[in-house]
């Protein structure tokens, strides 16, 4: 063996590994990363503040910077959200309520002398109280009513007419004889048993004078401005029953041709009077 390989004398070299306190070898544990334990994201709802900043980024989609012109942006976002779904769109918007009156266009059949003209509507003015009529006087056709039935609208549509052909009606739905707007007094115009109340309505001349009494002992005289004829089908709601700025009056009456199958009139005969 020569010199370069033999070992050199004394003790082995000590082996390059730490010992514990036993003197056995020391080796350092393994150690495996331990992560924090997974849960899914908690998603919410956009609040108000990044609805805000989405509709300006849609708007705008630049970026914003961050200066008192953006806050002042930003708030009136924010202001708006109220009315986001108006402007957007509401997918469930309320329903509105329905309106409140529905006028008829065309009358319905009614029987011998009813007065079926189109439903007046339901807005005309009511001035101060008025005490209601107690009859009708008409010295130009030699007429004196006593106190008038009380009339409403029908659920077809139609005005009513007295039970007796011998009374006149009137319209408790719209002004008083005497409070502004159009005071409306009804009548049949014949029965089978002959002539009725309003028979002779349509003789009625321009500038004549007619005279509603009432029960507080007072009375309004209206002078006739005209007389006109309507078909029932065609019956203007609005220039009969529209509201007036002063105090006037509508007589109606059925007239015209007689149509036996339907047994009804088939016209309107209105005077219209106002107080002068």
């Amino acid at each position: 063996m020569s010199p370069e390989h033999s070992r050199p004398a004394g003790p082995p070299p000590a082996d390059p590994v730490h010992l514990d306190a036993d003197g056995a070898p020391w080796r350092a544990p393994m150690r495996t990363p331990v992560g924090p334990a997974w849960s899914p994201p908690l998603v919410t709802r956009p609040g108000p503040v990044e609805r805000a900043r989405r509709l300006v980024a849609v708007v705008r989609p630049e970026p914003v910077s961050s200066g008192p012109a953006a806050r002042a942006a930003a708030v009136a976002a924010l202001l708006a959200l109220p009315l986001l779904p108006v402007l957007l769109g509401d997918p469930d918007p309320p329903v509105a309520p329905a309106g409140e009156a529905v006028r008829v266009a065309g009358p319905p059949a009614a029987p011998v002398g009813r007065v079926a003209a189109s439903s007046p509507p339901s807005s005309a003015p009511r001035a101060r109280p008025v005490a209601p009529p107690s009859g009708l006087v008409v010295p130009a056709i030699g007429l004196r009513a006593g106190s008038p039935e009380q009339l409403t609208i029908g659920p077809d549509g139609a005005l009513g007419a007295p039970a007796d052909f011998d009374r006149i009606g009137f319209w408790t739905g719209g002004p008083t004889p005497g409070q502004a707007g159009p005071a409306v007094i009804v009548g049949h115009v014949d029965s089978f048993r002959g002539p009725a109340v309003f028979w002779r309505l349509q003789e009625i001349p321009v500038g004549a004078t007619v005279t509603v009494p009432r029960t507080d002992g007072r009375s309004t005289t209206f002078t006739v401005d005209r007389i006109e004829v309507y078909p029932k089908d065609r019956f203007p709601s609005d220039e009969v029953y529209g509201p007036t700025a002063n105090a006037q009056l509508r007589l109606i009456t059925c007239g015209g041709s007689f149509d036996r199958a339907a047994r009804s009139y088939r016209e309107n005969i209105v005077v219209f009077a106002s107080v002068h």
